[in-house]
This record gives structure tokens, C-alpha cells and sequence, in this order.
């Protein structure tokens, strides 16, 4: 009987999260994951450059000890990563479209030097662009 008592003591004491918990939660992931792709995309760039370079170099002064099986087998699991990444991404931005209730502002960015700005609309809680 006691235990009973204590457990919806507890349930009680539990505070609903509030949606914008959940989008901040939502937005989180999403820059990590995001940041973990620049990440991802900037090692491949540089192990697909150091491989090109290796070509460019003769035998007789390859010295180091470099396992191009390995380079190839990382490669391949960083694209796996990355469009996993990819993935869930477009998974957090359908849930912040579902669940957040859209404060829409209007903004410019530029488009480049010497060009016309860009206009864009984006929500002031969750960031999606509309």
C-alpha cells in the first residue's frame, strides 16, 4: 500500500513539459547535428584531399604508413552518418512544424556582394524558414 501512495506521489510532483521545452529540445538537436555534419563534411574533405595528394607523390618517398582500406572504409561510414544526420533532420523540422505554434517574421538576408537582398520569412520561436 505504501508503495502505491509513494508512486503517485511522485506522478504528481512530475511537471508536464510545456511545448516551448520540447522545441528548444527539438532546436538543440538539431544544431548539434547539424554542427556534427559540418564536422563530418570537413573530415571527408580533408581525407578525400590527403588521398589526392598521396597520389601525387612517388613511391620512393611514401614512407608513411597510411591505409587507404581504412580512409575508404571511414569515408564510407562518415556518408552513412551523414545521411542519417541528413534524416533526422528533416524529421525534427517536420515535428517543429506539427507541434510549434508559428510566430512568422519577415527579414532580409544578402545574397552576395553587389546583388539585391533576399527576403525570407521564418518563425521567431522554432527558426524554420517558411
Amino acid at each position: 500500500m505504501e508503495n502505491k501512495i509513494e508512486r503517485k506521489e511522485i506522478e504528481n510532483k512530475i511537471e508536464p513539459i510545456n511545448n516551448y521545452e520540447i522545441i528548444f529540445f527539438y532546436k538543440s538537436s538539431k544544431e548539434n547535428i547539424t554542427r556534427q555534419n559540418n564536422y563530418i563534411d570537413y573530415l571527408m574533405s580533408n581525407i578525400l584531399e590527403s588521398n589526392s595528394n598521396r597520389e601525387l607523390i612517388t613511391p620512393e618517398y611514401n614512407f608513411l604508413n597510411i591505409d587507404i582500406e581504412l580512409d575508404n572504409n571511414i569515408l564510407s561510414n562518415l556518408k552513412k552518418k551523414f545521411k542519417i544526420n541528413n534524416k533526422n533532420i528533416k524529421l525534427i523540422n517536420k515535428k517543429l512544424n506539427k507541434i510549434c505554434e508559428h510566430q512568422i517574421i519577415e527579414d532580409y538576408i544578402e545574397a552576395g556582394i553587389e546583388m539585391e537582398m533576399i527576403k525570407i520569412n521564418y518563425c521567431q520561436i522554432c527558426q524554420l524558414t517558411m
